[in-house]
Order: C-alpha cells, then structure tokens, then sequence
C-alpha cells in the first residue's frame, strides 16, 4: 500500500490550528471512555486549513552515510475550501528551473486524481507509478497526496510519546478492492492534545519497515502550529530526505514562517 500527504501533510499538516484538544472528544464518542480510532483519523482530517496555504521548502537528499546527493526545491499551494480539494506541487532545481509539476484534486468520497507536467513548459506527462521516488529523492507524489488518512480500516496500535508529547498509534489499512500501491499499511502518531500527524511509517505484506516520515520540529506562531523540518527514511537503503520549510503564508494572515537562512 502507500505512504501518502506530506507533504502534511505531513506537508498538508504543516499548519495545524492550535490550542484546541481532540482528545475529549475521541472519549466521549465511546460509551466505555474507549477512543474511537476512526474519530481520532477524522480529527486529523479536520485540522487542516480552511483558506488556501502556500509553502516554500527545500529538501535536501543523502545517503545512509550523509553524503549530500542532491537538493531540490518545492513548493505547493492547497486549497480546501471548496468541495473538492486541490494541492499544486512544484519540484524545482537548486536554481529554481522546474521539473516537475502535479496537481492532485481530492472529489469528495473518492481517491485523489493526479496530473502531472515535466519541464518549465509544463507539458504533460505520463505518472505509471504515483508511489516511485521523485527525481531520486524519498519521497513519491504518493507521498504527497497522503490517501492513507482517507483508508477505512482503522484500529489502535498503541501509545507512545513523540517529541515529547503523548501520542496515540493508529494502524490504517485500504480497501482490499483499492490499489494503494506499495505499502500493506501505515502506522501513525498522533497527538494526542493537537491531533497533529508527527510520525508515519509504511510497512509491506510482511511486516517490513519500507518507509518512514517524521516532523522533527514543530514550531507554534500565533494560533497556529508549524513544521520547520520534515524527514523521510528509506529501508533497508537508509537513505533520506530532509525537507526544511522556509516560508508558510495562509491567505489573509501574516507570513507563518519567515524566510530564513539555510543551513
């Protein structure tokens, strides 16, 4: 099956509404104070933005022994304010030529569509495999579009503390009938204060760590928290990719993350 959305993800959660509690909630919905893992799912769903969001990045590729492979920038802008969502992905050079461009609309009560376009022109192209690496990074478009939220089995994995902060873990399986590509399931962290998405790993029909996500900083402006950097992990190459957000703006409110040097 497949590791899907970012980019918050985790790129799409990248912005989360803060000081509100989930938590409360996914009790009282369980006559035994038992939380109900498909509401826990549904709050994650529902913390992401109701304005349109841009974010500016870039991810940087190494090896298992550190070695800088390649750097890239990205840029995507979501929108979920109308019934059927979108998101427009921009995957750039280190000099800022595009590559690639995908934009993914979301129908309400269907899997995501995609469309893809190559080069500077923005010509369009072919995606066999929505779930391959982008441009020998770690992620994969799939990746992006993070369709697992969206998966219908879900149970409770277990508990455990992510940067600090008590977590609740949910294991996601799709629909037999669905093809979701390489992951058999994905098991996330959630916050158990926030229903933020700190962590998420992809294992295949063995049980085989393939792939995992992790926010590895948040940061909390104003009413809103932020991701400031964002890894992924591939097995058994270990390589990864680093994402660094540089830049988040929400439609009719100040810059979220002001641009800054790179490291």
């Amino acid at each position: 099956m497949t590791l899907k959305y970012l980019c918050t993800a985790c790129l799409l959660l990248c912005l989360l509404p803060g000081g509100q509690s989930s938590r409360a909630q996914w009790i009282t919905d369980m006559p035994d104070d038992r939380p109900d893992p498909t509401n826990i799912l549904r709050d994650v769903r529902r913390n992401f933005p109701d304005r349109p969001l841009q974010v500016d990045g870039d991810l940087t590729a190494k090896n298992r022994r550190g070695d800088i492979l390649l750097t890239r920038r990205l840029e995507f802008t979501l929108d979920l304010s109308a019934p059927t969502g979108t998101a427009l992905y921009v995957l750039s050079d280190a000099f800022g030529e595009p590559l690639e461009r995908l934009v993914i609309t979301r129908p309400p009560n269907a899997p995501a569509q995609y469309a893809l376009f190559s080069g500077k022109d923005s010509e369009a192209a072919a995606l066999h495999d929505p779930t391959a690496p982008i441009q020998g990074l770690d992620f994969s478009w799939a990746d992006l579009a993070m369709d697992f939220l969206w998966w219908p089995n879900v149970s409770i994995a277990g508990h455990e503390n992510k940067l600090n902060r008590p977590c609740v873990i949910l294991e996601v399986r799709p629909d037999a009938s669905s093809d979701a590509g390489t992951y058999d399931s994905v098991r996330l962290w959630i916050d158990q204060n926030s229903s933020a998405l700190l962590e998420a790993q992809g294992f295949d029909a063995e049980g085989a760590l393939l792939k995992k996500l992790q926010i590895q900083t948040l940061k909390k402006v104003d009413a809103f928290w932020t991701v400031g950097d964002i890894g992924v992990h591939s097995y058994p190459s270990r390589s990864k990719t680093r994402l660094r957000v540089r830049d988040v703006q929400l439609e009719n409110h100040p810059p979220l993350i002001q641009a800054g040097p790179t490291e």
